[in-house]
């Protein structure tokens, strides 16, 4: 197990101290964290150092733990790693992204954490420099399957044309680097 997946865990249960919660979600780019019980990452995909995140009942009820394992938090000045705590909503994500998560539970504390697949489409949606950068080291390490998230694009609710004519654009400029 890595360092960082350590750490999450750490946060989440200082999280489940404060918020009474057990169960969380991990979105963005730490969420490729539990697939590091198959084998290390590709070290673009584990860059961040906040874990984009919110418990899972009640999504609202993680900004309590802002003060204590935000950033600027003591957490992070002794750790270098925050929650950085989200909704549901954040994230353009295809139908059936829920069923698809996958679960990680240490010491009392369940978290689930996105579907590589899934997780592309959102980070192709923002399309920033360290998504795409994550997206790709998916790829060439042969983790994220682009036939999969071609599939799933069919079923995702974008956030307004514009959202879905660039993420089909990034996604083709992929496919056509992987010479498909």
């Amino acid at each position: 197990m890595s360092r960082k997946l350590d750490l999450l865990f750490e946060a989440l249960r200082r999280a489940r101290d404060i918020t009474g919660h057990t169960e969380f979600v991990v979105v963005g780019s730490l969420s490729a964290l539990v697939h590091e019980t198959r084998g290390p990452l590709p070290s673009a995909m584990t860059l961040s150092n906040d874990f984009d995140a919110y418990t899972r009942a009640d999504p609202e009820r993680m900004l309590d733990v802002v003060s204590a394992l935000g950033e600027g938090s003591a957490f992070f000045a002794e750790t270098g790693v925050f929650i950085d705590p989200v909704t549901p909503q954040l994230c353009t994500l295809p139908e059936g992204w829920e069923g698809r998560m996958h679960l990680l539970e240490r010491d009392g504390v369940k978290v689930c954490f996105l579907d590589f697949a899934d997780a592309a489409i959102s980070k192709y949606a923002r399309g920033e420099p360290n998504d795409l950068r994550w997206i790709r080291a998916g790829i060439e390490a042969g983790l994220l399957d682009l036939d999969v998230v071609v599939k799933r694009l069919r079923f995702t609710r974008f956030l307004d044309a514009d959202e879905e004519r660039s993420t089909r654009e990034r996604v083709q400029r992929d496919l056509q680097r992987s010479n498909r």
